[in-house]
């Protein structure tokens, strides 16, 4: 549903072109060699790559460093707290990321839970709250799980 929500956020944008979309796997050499296959496919034709995880962003920022194209091309993915392969924003290696919190989840299914126990009306999709995390708000937002 992320790769739909992106291509539904991007659809009334003409000046902008996805080139290819490929699976990662939710793997830091999966997604590295996916990247490394779209560099020698695309190579400056690439301004962005997003991803729907932390650990498809190291990857794919590990082969743009590689290839020496790490400041030329944007990167941008989702971030949650407690991934095993870190974290590439504060360092700078990672240009953006949506901030989804655990917690946040587990709360929001509870209350869906209850809404369900009790009888009431479920809303046919429910969203999650995000925050916009860059290099400068990254350890508030962490400070703050």
């Amino acid at each position: 549903m992320r790769e739909e929500g992106f291509r539904e956020g991007l659809s009334s944008r003409d000046d902008l072109e996805i080139i290819s979309a490929q699976n990662g796997d939710f793997d830091v050499a999966t997604a590295m060699q996916v990247t490394e296959d779209w560099i020698q496919t695309y190579g400056d034709e690439i301004d962005c790559i997003v991803s729907a995880n932390s650990t498809m962003i190291n990857g794919a920022i590990e082969a743009l460093k590689a290839a020496k194209m790490n400041e030329d091309v944007v990167s941008v993915g989702v971030v949650h707290i407690g991934e095993e392969d870190g974290y590439p924003i504060p360092a700078g290696d990672e240009d953006y990321a949506i901030f989804v919190s655990w917690p946040a989840i587990g709360t929001l299914c509870g209350q869906i839970a209850e809404k369900y126990y009790k009888g009431e009306e479920i809303e046919e999709r429910t969203n999650i709250e995000m925050e916009d995390m860059t290099a400068e708000n990254f350890d508030e937002i962490v400070a703050a799980q």
